[in-house]
């Protein structure tokens, strides 16, 4: 590293001691620029010279003695930076050294860091990091532990143990560069996080337990930076009090017809990245809700899109669609109609069903649901093969029992312009005590019927 030609003023005192071979300054003060510096040091010199220093700062613009960077360099990502500068470091392997040191306020990168402590050993080449300590860097603090090599090369580090914790995430990930999805950080402002980590700043693997406000979420497994962010391949575990509330802090507009789904817990080996990723095998739970299967998701796209297969235990449609449009001029249904005469005009709801989500997704998937339910409608071993494209829903086939009788059908819903739907329902052997018009007043008692619909 050269060091740019910005010193003013430099006045100091030392105590010297020592012989040829061996030179003690203990203690020394010197004052640098604004810089003012006091400790000991002392130094073996040899084939390898050996250096101890103790050194107490209260501030050091470590911009004014480093030379800057090269304009190639300048408008690349903090971490192209920092690998260059690191290239530049060879002169480390060419000694050994101890060094304790407390900063008040270091500068680096227009960055302030404030109450820096380091306690570290360099010896051949390796630079093992006892602790060092960041009271505050972009409204965090910081605290690292391990071991940091490849200096004048590629920088690498083995067993670096790191602990995070910020009040405005936000700030954090801004000086950082680093590139995440897009989140309400008007909601999620504490973070923390803790792991160890082996490899270099493109390239390592990692254990990691991190949580974002209510967010907890774990990862172990590799790390890739990539063009356009970090790509990952390991186990992801993730969880959260309250299912509706996570999506609309990580800005997915959600709101179902209940006032809250219950808890997300989540279990999956993850590849790839927040934008385009496999999640296989993947287990989660939204509430009482448990699924299991695989995903594969890819949001480069118009619209995010969607192919899964899974296996449900049970689903409560009504609780997880989001609430009807508004409704104008809905008239209200009166005791005596909702046990109409058979045959009689029926009313039709006004209700407007909300088919918006449909137009903001596409999803190619089979789910197997043990128990299926929708308001008063049941069906148990529930299979259905479904796909949305562009706003077409076409739920290719439907099948299970209703009531012990088999089912079977088919839906199309178009909800591009104006919405239209055509599908077909068919039973076979329903006991008719649980139609509609099942009775004595019908002279239907008892029997099977088979039923089909066709609806367009």
């Amino acid at each position: 590293v050269s060091a740019a030609a910005t010193y003013r003023r430099a006045t100091g005192n030392a105590k010297l001691s020592g012989t040829l071979n061996r030179i003690q300054v203990s203690p020394f003060a010197l004052t640098v620029d604004k810089s003012s510096l006091s400790g000991e040091a002392g130094i073996k010199l040899g084939q390898r010279p050996d250096i101890l220093l103790v050194l107490n700062a209260d501030s050091v613009n470590f911009d004014n003695y480093i030379a800057a960077l090269p304009v190639e360099e300048q408008e690349k990502s903090w971490a192209q930076r920092m690998q260059y500068r690191f290239g530049k470091l060879g002169i480390v392997n060419d000694f050994d050294m101890q060094l304790r040191a407390n900063l008040d306020l270091a500068i680096y990168e227009n960055m302030p860091f404030e109450k820096v402590e380091v306690s570290a050993n360099l010896l051949d080449g390796q630079l093992e990091v006892k602790q060092l300590q960041i009271n505050s860097v972009a409204n965090s603090q910081m605290e690292f532990a391990g071991v940091v090599k490849g200096f004048g090369a590629v920088p690498a580090y083995e067993n670096l143990k790191y602990a995070v914790k910020t009040k405005d995430v936000a700030s954090l990930i801004n000086k950082l560069e680093f590139k995440v999805p897009d989140l309400d950080f008007k909601q999620l402002k504490n973070f923390e996080s803790k792991g160890i980590a082996t490899g270099t700043l493109d390239k390592f693997v990692v254990k990691a337990i991190s949580r974002l406000e209510e967010f907890d979420f774990a990862f172990a497994g590799k790390v890739t930076r990539e063009a356009e962010g970090f790509s990952y391949n390991g186990q992801l575990e993730a969880k959260h009090p309250d299912f509706v509330k996570m999506l609309n802090n990580f800005n997915i507009v959600y709101d179902p017809q209940v006032y809250s789904l219950g808890l997300f817990n989540l279990k999956t080996k993850f590849a790839g990245t927040p934008e385009q990723f496999r999640a296989n095998p993947l287990e989660f739970n939204i509430g009482f809700n448990s699924f299991s299967g695989e995903l594969n998701y890819d949001g480069s796209g118009e619209r995010p899109s969607i192919l899964t297969t899974m296996k449900i235990n049970k689903f409560e449609a009504e609780r997880f669609l989001n609430k009807p449009a508004a409704t104008e001029g809905a008239k209200p249904v009166a005791d005596g109609e909702k046990n109409a005469e058979f045959l009689a005009k029926p009313f039709w709801s006004r209700g407007r069903i909300n088919y918006a989500p449909l137009q903001k997704f596409d999803l190619s998937g089979t789910f197997d649901v043990n128990e299926f339910s929708y308001k008063d409608f049941g069906l148990k071993n529930a299979r259905a093969d479904l796909n949305l494209a562009d706003g077409v829903l076409n739920l290719n086939s439907l099948s299970g029992d209703y009531r012990g009788a088999p089912m079977a059908a088919r839906l199309t819903v178009n909800s591009k312009d104006r919405t239209s739907a055509s599908g077909n329902l068919k039973l076979t052997g329903i006991d008719v005590s649980f139609l509609p018009w099942a009775g004595a007043k019908y002279g239907v008692t008892g029997g099977k019927a088979d039923l089909e619909i066709t609806a367009n």
